[in-house]
C-alpha cells in the first residue's frame, strides 16, 4: 500500500456509503461543530454594520426573526442526514438529477470558497489591526498563508478532527465574547447612541432577507454533518440551539460592540478594547475564523469529490483549501452585503426542493448511494429556477437584483416559497413532467 492510499484510508469520511452507527456522535458534540460555524468574523462585522444603519430593537428583531425561521428549517434539513446517514452529494442526486445535482454541488463548492476567502481576509485584516502593523502587504500574506494552512488541515483529515477543533474553541470563545462586551461597557461608561443617517437606512425586509439569504446554503449542506448525528431528536435540537441561540449571543454581542464603541468594524474595535482583550483576542480570533473556515473546506471538498468520483478527499480538501488562500490574497471583502443577498437568490430556492421532495418521497432517498438515477429531474430544476428568477426580480437593485416587484418583502422568502409552489404544482398528479422510470 503506497502513501496516498495510507493517508486515504486514515482521513475516510464516508464520502460514498452511510456513516457507521458506531461511528456517530452524541448532539452535545454537534452542538459544538454548529456553534463554532455561527462564531464568525462576518457575522461579528454583520451585527456592527447593523447597529449602524438600523435602531437598536428593529435590527435585533429582524436577526432573531430570520434565524428562528431557519434554525427550524435547518432542523428539519438535518432529519435527512440522520435518517440516510449520507452526505449531500449522494442525496442531492435524488432530488435534481445526476447533471442537475452537479450544478448544485459545483454552485455549492464555488460558495463555500468564497467564504473560506472573506473569512480569511478578514481574520489577517483584523489580525494586522490588533498587531499594529496594517501597512504592511509581507504581514498580511504571512497571517493568510499561515492561517489558511492551519485550517485547511482539520478540514483534510475529515469530520472527526473538525469536531475535536470545535469542542475545544467554544468555551473559550463563549467567554471571551462576555468579557468583550462587559469590558467596552464599562470602558465607555454607557451606551452612546449612534445618529443614523435616512439614507443609510436598513429597511427590515431587506435586513431580514440578508439574514435569510445569506445563511439559505444551510439548507442543503446540513447533511454533511447531520448524517454523524446519534438520534434524529438529538440532530434537531443541536441544530435549532445552536443557530438560534448561539447565533443570537454573537449578533447582540456585535451589535452591542457597534453601539458602545465607535469602530465601523471588528478590526477597528478590538484594539480599542483595552490590552486585556487584545492578549486573548489572537487566538480567540484564530479559533472563531478556523472553526467556520475547516467546515467550508470539509463540505465544499464532499461536494467536489461527488461529481469527480474521487476516493482522495483529504486531497481535494487541500487543493480547494490552497485555492481559497490564493483567492484571499487577491482581496474580496467589499460589496459583502450584496453577495449575501445574492447567496439567498440561489440556495433558498434549490434548499426548499430538497427538502420538499425528500418529505414527500422519502422512499426514493433510502440507499441512494446505490441508485442510477436520470441525468435531470425537470420539475425540481424548474422549480429551482423559478424561485431563483423570482428572487431576483423582487430583489432590490442595490443589493444585485432587478427590483421590479414587491410580494413579501423579503427576497430569500419570495423565491422559497415560489420553488416551493412550483414543484408542488409539477410534481402533483394532474400535472407532471416525470418521464416513466423516474423518481417523483
Amino acid at each position: 500500500m503506497d502513501l496516498l492510499e495510507r493517508i486515504a484510508r486514515a482521513t475516510m469520511d464516508y464520502t460514498y456509503e452511510p456513516v457507521p452507527p458506531d461511528k456517530t456522535t452524541p448532539s452535545w458534540r454537534m452542538f459544538g461543530v454548529w456553534f463554532g460555524v455561527i462564531v464568525n468574523l462576518a457575522l461579528m462585522n454583520f451585527g456592527i454594520t447593523m447597529s449602524r444603519v438600523m435602531p437598536l430593537r428593529e435590527a435585533l428583531l429582524s436577526f432573531m426573526i430570520g434565524q428562528v425561521i431557519l434554525s427550524t428549517l435547518f432542523a428539519i434539513s438535518g432529519v435527512i442526514g440522520t435518517r440516510t446517514r449520507l452526505p449531500l452529494g449522494a442525496l442531492i442526486r435524488v432530488t435534481f438529477g445526476n447533471y442537475g445535482a452537479s450544478l448544485v454541488l459545483i454552485a455549492v463548492a464555488l460558495t463555500l470558497m468564497g467564504w473560506f476567502a472573506f473569512q480569511l481576509e478578514l481574520f489577517a485584516g483584523t489580525l494586522q489591526n490588533l498587531l499594529d502593523v496594517t501597512s504592511s502587504n509581507l504581514m498580511r500574506s504571512l497571517f493568510i498563508l499561515s492561517g489558511g494552512l492551519l485550517m485547511i488541515t482539520t478540514a483534510a483529515i475529515g469530520f472527526r478532527a473538525v469536531a475535536w477543533i470545535a469542542q475545544l474553541a467554544t468555551p473559550l470563545l463563549l467567554i471571551t465574547l462576555a468579557y468583550a462586551v462587559v469590558h467596552s461597557y464599562l470602558a465607555h461608561h454607557g451606551f452612546r447612541p449612534i445618529e443614523i443617517a435616512p439614507a443609510d437606512r436598513l429597511s427590515f425586509g431587506s435586513a431580514l432577507s440578508i439574514v435569510l439569504g445569506g445563511n439559505s446554503l444551510g439548507l442543503l449542506i446540513i447533511s454533511d454533518v447531520s448524517r454523524y448525528g446519534r438520534s434524529i431528536r438529538g440532530t434537531m435540537a443541536a441544530t435549532w440551539s445552536s443557530f438560534v441561540f448561539g447565533g443570537g449571543f454573537v449578533f447582540l454581542v456585535s451589535i452591542l460592540l457597534g453601539r458602545i464603541s465607535q469602530g465601523s468594524d471588528l478590526a477597528a474595535i478590538v484594539p480599542d478594547l483595552g490590552k486585556g482583550v487584545v492578549l486573548i483576542a489572537v487566538p480567540c480570533l484564530l479559533l472563531a475564523t478556523w472553526t467556520t473556515n475547516d467546515p467550508n473546506v470539509y463540505v465544499a471538498s464532499l461536494a467536489v469529490v461527488s461529481i469527480l468520483k474521487s476516493r482522495r478527499r483529504w486531497l481535494l480538501a487541500l487543493s480547494l483549501g490552497l485555492i481559497g488562500i490564493g483567492i484571499t490574497l487577491i482581496g474580496i471583502v467589499s460589496h459583502f452585503l450584496s453577495w449575501l443577498s445574492l447567496i439567498g437568490m440561489v440556495f433558498a430556492p434549490a434548499g426548499a426542493v430538497f427538502m420538499l421532495d425528500y418529505f414527500l418521497h422519502p422512499h426514493q432517498y433510502e440507499n441512494a448511494h446505490e441508485k442510477e438515477m436520470p441525468n435531470f429531474r425537470l420539475p425540481p430544476a424548474l422549480a429551482w429556477l423559478t424561485g431563483s428568477i423570482v428572487s431576483y426580480l423582487t430583489t432590490k437593485s442595490a443589493e444585485l437584483g432587478a427590483g421590479v416587484v414587491t410580494l413579501t418583502t423579503v427576497p430569500a422568502a419570495d423565491g422559497l416559497l415560489a420553488a416551493s409552489i412550483v414543484y408542488l404544482v409539477l410534481t402533483s398528479e394532474y400535472v407532471s413532467l416525470e418521464t416513466p422510470g423516474t423518481p417523483r
